[in-house]
């Protein structure tokens, strides 16, 4: 783990360091500050039922990233590949999930939840070199409550206006959503041809597909 720092209660920070290639977190990584990651390194061989390449974060099913700080951040910036198969959570005005990941990002299905559920806050994820696969849930300004998702409502700013909560999502290469992406804002999605070597990634060779983004999941915006 080249840079990785918890922001404690007090302000202070505290770091972790030693680990050069891969993250696992299969228990609970939970503050009242900010989590910033940066890893550099070239990561372990991971496998999923979609792809496979280095991977430098891998966040298990039990896995739970949280930041209890109004506004709070969780950053994740790898050389290689993001693997979230648990829960990262975010919350109050402000907050922020941001994701890159060098190569490939998968959101995994299930139990894979990006929440970000209060009025004014933003999900980005970014492959430059990859593909984007969602097949688990994002949640921004948008919450659960008993068994439907409701929508916050926008609060103008200072300046009298509010976009909401958004969601980003960009890559050169393909873009799956097989989950859903939930936002009271606007969702703004990017993705290209694949310029991968590896054809076999490309869903527009293997499933005959034309098409820079494929949805077979749920898209929904609240956005006026």
């Amino acid at each position: 783990l080249a840079a990785s720092t918890v922001t404690l209660p007090d302000g202070s920070e505290r770091s972790i360091e030693g680990v050069t290639n891969r993250v696992i977190v299969d228990g609970w990584l939970r503050t009242a500050g900010n989590i910033t990651v940066d890893i550099t390194g070239a990561g372990e061989n991971y496998t999923t039922s979609l792809t496979s390449g280095p991977n430098n974060f891998y966040q298990g099913i039990s896995g739970l990233l949280e930041t209890t700080a109004p506004g709070g951040l969780i950053s994740i910036k790898v050389a290689n590949s993001v693997v979230l198969e648990g829960q990262t959570r975010v919350g109050g005005t402000g907050a922020e999930v941001d994701i890159e990941a060098g190569t490939f990002f998968e959101l995994v299905q299930i139990a894979g939840v990006i929440s970000a559920p209060d009025n004014g806050t933003l999900v980005s994820i970014r492959a430059p070199n990859g593909p984007v696969y969602i097949n688990g849930e994002i949640l921004a300004g948008v919450r659960w409550q008993g068994g439907v998702k409701v929508a916050e409502d926008v609060v103008p700013g200072e300046d009298g206006v509010s976009l909401g909560s958004q969601v980003f999502i960009e890559t050169p290469e393909e873009l799956r959503i097989f989950g859903a992406i939930s936002a009271n804002g606007p969702i703004l999605l990017t993705a290209g041809p694949d310029n991968s070597a590896d054809g076999t990634r490309n869903f527009t060779s293997s499933e005959n597909v034309n098409a820079s983004i494929q949805l077979t999941g749920q898209l929904t915006s609240w956005a006026d």
